[in-house]
Order: structure tokens, then sequence, then C-alpha cells
């Protein structure tokens, strides 16, 4: 896998704390959250912030879904294990009133030039060509 892909290891993490980057979790192993029993969900959400907070000293406030998906008890327990809001994968923007534990969000393509990426966050949005 090419560098710029690789996931980023806990120097390059901790090297952001107090930046301009917001440090969140994504569980602890990536695995679909509905999916599981009680137990191991409990682990993949709290060991996760757990996680977190012992290589960066910072408690994240954000969780990210794996795969975006989520249910209701998925979402009491990122709620109950002290996160400020969770992100799911649907796309669009969130009314002021939006559920903070299944925020929607715009997915920024990999790659994408800077020009593209200010006109992508100024509403522009350009055809697709199929």
């Amino acid at each position: 896998m090419p560098a710029d892909y690789r996931a980023a290891d806990w120097t390059t993490i901790r090297s952001h704390v107090g930046g301009l980057i917001d440090i969140g979790a994504h569980s602890s192993t990536h695995r679909a959250l509905p999916t599981l029993q009680d137990g191991e969900l409990e682990r993949e959400v709290v060991g996760g912030r757990d996680s977190v907070h012992k290589a960066t000293d910072v408690w994240p406030d954000f969780f990210a879904y794996p795969y975006g998906l989520w249910d209701s008890r998925t979402r009491a327990m990122v709620r109950d294990a002290g996160y400020r809001a969770a992100l799911s994968l649907d796309p669009g923007v969130n009314p002021s009133q939006a559920d903070r534990w299944c925020l929607r969000r715009v997915n920024v393509p990999t790659g994408i030039s800077e020009a593209a990426f200010e006109a992508w966050t100024a509403g522009f949005q350009g055809r697709r060509v199929n």
C-alpha cells in the first residue's frame, strides 16, 4: 500500500495534538458494530476511546462509525461512552437540531486538488460523467 494511504502511526498522531486537527476515535478494530454482541460492542467503542487516550493523553470527543454503520444500540453505546458526537457516512449537511450521535458528513475524495477542494467547500458540485 502506498505510504499516502497507510493509517497514521501514534507518533504522527501525537505530533498533531494541540494543533488544528481534533483527534477522534473509530473503534478498536474497525468491525461492523451493529453485528456485535453487547460485550464486543463495548470493547470496540470504549476500548477505542481508551486506546486513543492512552497513546495521546487526549480523550476523543468524536466517534466515526466504521463503514458508517450504526443502529440505536450502537448509538446509545457511543453516547454513553462519553463521546460528544458521532459521524455516519450518510451524505449531506446537518441542520441545527440534528442528532449529535448520527451526524451526516461530506466525504472529500482522496487526491482532490486544492482548487477542486476550494470549489467543493464553496458549494460547487460539478456534473459526474458516466
